[in-house]
């Protein structure tokens, strides 16, 4: 009987009553707490968009890759050639006025103006009709990184965000930057990617006029993600994602390493979530953990989830089919390249000056609308090549537009137990569109705008989609699913689901302020 009670006067341990004091943080708080730039937040920001120029890189050289090289029929010696008279690269006729491919005569060979191969059609003679071959090459090469997605983003919730790889780190680090600066602050983050994106885009293409080999071209502009392995041990972890896993000796380790590096002590006691009475005992919240399974068992989050990839799948298609197509805008190859690239930058920015301005779904529907008008001017304003050109450009500026909002507002409205799982699939799904852009041009062989009409369409689509997503300017986000907001449809849901009906009748306090919050848009 003394022994028990002398068990029941002992102080606690002094490490376990420390971390106590790290049970039921805001992130969002804690993140708010430190300002609006933050120094070790801004550091984090930085060095995670360092990466986005190595990716870009890789990315964008693709379009030389697959480029149709310089080249003519060559007869053979043997053969008159006043026999034959050229029509085009690949076709001739005879005496007979017979239109032969070049292939078709005997001796025959493709000659090209350089003795490197610069692109594999070039190396593997696909050429003419078997030009279309390299338009594969594209989609598989789009398609490696749309499998890569799912997988580095579930791992990524179950196991930490930070990744390595510069397809790794890409698919990633903006759930990561969305986690690790202040709410006032995520109008202000697409800048940045923006910005360096076009960089890794114009040094492609910078390496390319000092590299002509296809293969070298390659190598150069894909071992650099190499440097990325060290960033792993450097980035910090992401504070939303530390707080709903519990691990609160990484939390303590985080806001001591911030305050150090801000000059800022914040106040734990302010940085609490709002269910004060549980708070009060700083009792820890379990949350369960979350799959991929969650995601496609929760209407709400599969609604979302649908509209999402619907929306990706038209900016990716889009992005991709300007893109790699982008060396046919002008006579000069590069000059359509580089042309295509620096009109992102203004589209970036212009982006992120109107998330300040308006809310996020109002400048999304806005990007998608005008960029169908562009491409529906294309079809239908007559004009010289140099001057329709310019409907393409500026079809590619409101498209980075779109790229300034839509993976933003896709990382916002998730929950941060299923964040990384949820862009993922959003990311795996949108993918479908840049797969498919290397073959939009064979729509030519049913009319020629045909193109131009499909992108105009998906976009005004895409548009209707952005409408029925939830706005989350301003809005804390999420950290479990009781938390999510489904958007505009989400009554439909409650009327076919008793269940919901019961939660929203008695919501728990996060819930109360969702919904109010939800009632004023």
């Amino acid at each position: 009987m003394e022994e028990a009670k002398s068990l029941e006067v002992l102080p606690m341990p002094r490490k376990l009553s420390t971390l106590q004091h790290y049970h039921n943080l805001d992130a969002d708080k804690v993140l708010n707490a430190y300002g609006k730039f933050g120094r070790y937040q801004m550091f984090t920001y930085f060095m995670l968009n360092s990466v986005t120029i190595l990716f870009a890189m890789n990315m964008m050289v693709m379009p030389f890759i697959v480029e149709k090289p310089e080249f003519y029929c060559q007869l053979p010696d043997n053969l008159d050639k006043a026999n034959y008279q050229s029509i085009d690269s690949c076709t001739l006729i005879d005496t007979a006025n017979k239109s032969l491919k070049c292939t078709e005569i005997r001796g025959t060979r493709y000659d090209f103006n350089s003795t490197v191969h610069q692109s594999l059609a070039s190396e593997f003679n696909l050429l003419c009709d078997d030009y279309e071959l390299t338009e594969h090459a594209s989609s598989i090469y789009l398609f490696g990184g749309m499998l890569a997605a799912p997988l580095i983003t579930q791992l990524s919730d179950r196991i930490g965000r930070p990744g390595f790889g510069s397809t790794g780190f890409f698919h990633t680090a903006f759930v990561l930057c969305t986690e690790s600066v202040s709410t006032p602050f995520r109008n202000l983050l697409p800048a940045l990617p923006a910005i360096v994106w076009v960089i890794g885009y114009l040094l492609s293409g910078v390496f390319r006029l000092f590299i002509a080999d296809w293969r070298w071209l390659y190598f150069i502009t894909s071992i650099p993600g190499i440097l990325t392995i060290p960033l792993f041990w450097f980035i910090p972890e992401s504070l939303h994602w530390l707080t709903t896993k519990d691990n609160y000796k990484a939390v303590e380790k985080y806001i001591q390493k911030a305050n150090r590096f801000n000059g800022v002590k914040v106040s734990l006691e302010e940085c609490r979530t709002s269910n004060g009475e549980r708070h009060e005992n700083k009792e820890p919240i379990n949350r369960p953990n979350r799959t991929v399974l969650d995601i496609f068992r929760h209407k709400g989050l599969l609604l979302q989830l649908f509209l999402n990839s619907i929306v990706f799948i038209v900016m990716n298609g889009t992005y991709w089919a300007l893109s790699l197509f982008s060396t046919d805008l002008s006579e000069d190859k590069m000059t359509g390249f580089f042309l295509s690239g620096i009109v992102e930058l203004p589209g970036g920015l212009l982006g992120t000056w109107l998330l300040i301005k308006f809310p996020r779904r109002a400048v999304a529907a806005c990007g998608f609308t005008l960029q169908g008008l562009t491409m529906l001017a294309a079809i239908y304003i007559p004009g010289s090549k140099s001057v329709l050109m310019i409907f393409p450009l500026a079809c590619k500026v409101f498209n980075t537009m779109i790229w300034a909002v839509t993976p933003l507002v896709a990382s916002e409205l998730a929950p941060t137990t299923v964040r990384n799982t949820f862009t993922g699939l959003v990311s795996f799904l949108g993918d479908v569109g840049s797969v498919l852009a290397p073959y939009i041009k064979r729509l030519e062989a049913w009319d020629r705008n045909a193109p131009a009409l499909v992108m105009t369409l998906a976009s005004f689509l895409a548009a209707g989609c952005v409408l029925l997503i939830p706005e989350t300017k301003g809005k804390k986000m999420p950290t479990d699913i009781d938390e999510f907001d489904s958007g505009p449809l989400r009554r439909l849901f409650a009327k076919t689901a008793p269940e919901n009906r019961k939660s929203e009748t008695n919501p728990k306090p996060d819930q109360q302020r969702i919904l109010s919050q939800n009632e004023g848009e």
